[in-house]
């Protein structure tokens, strides 16, 4: 459903840059769509090494040292989510940094990690339109 994955990304963006407390932007951006038609959204494609790169075993990629910084913001972010769409979204991201994903990537020269699309499954989806609406979310 091309208005939820839309209505997913742009909650997911400003609840990023709704964290005045650990100032999570500056480490980390949820992607908006580029584009998006009746039956297609096309999500914006980042030159860096995807996190996935960074934790296989063989031909690993140097990670950065923002990593670490990553990897200690998530469960505060997950902590300080109070309202239903925050919590639930805060817990869609973790999902997305925790393992090992191609969607997220980190720009070199940015200093910081993107996650690209969120790739949502049909049931998260779902989750996510049964969801009370709040002044944030479309």
């Amino acid at each position: 459903d091309v208005e939820t994955t839309l209505s997913l990304h742009k909650f997911a963006h400003l609840w990023i840059h709704r964290d005045y407390d650990h100032d999570a932007w500056h480490i980390l951006d949820v992607d908006v769509p580029v584009e998006v038609g009746s039956d297609f959204v096309v999500m914006p494609g980042r030159i860096g090494n995807t996190l996935e790169s960074f934790t296989r075993s063989d031909e690993r990629a140097p990670a950065p040292p923002r990593l670490a910084e990553l990897q200690t913001l998530i469960p505060k972010l997950v902590a300080a989510a109070s309202e239903p769409a925050d919590q639930w979204i805060a817990g869609l991201v973790a999902s997305r940094i925790e393992k090992p994903d191609f969607n997220t990537v980190f720009v070199w020269a940015d200093q910081q990690f993107y996650i690209q699309d969120l790739a949502p499954s049909r049931m998260e989806l779902d989750a996510w339109q049964e969801l009370p609406a709040s002044q944030w979310k479309e």
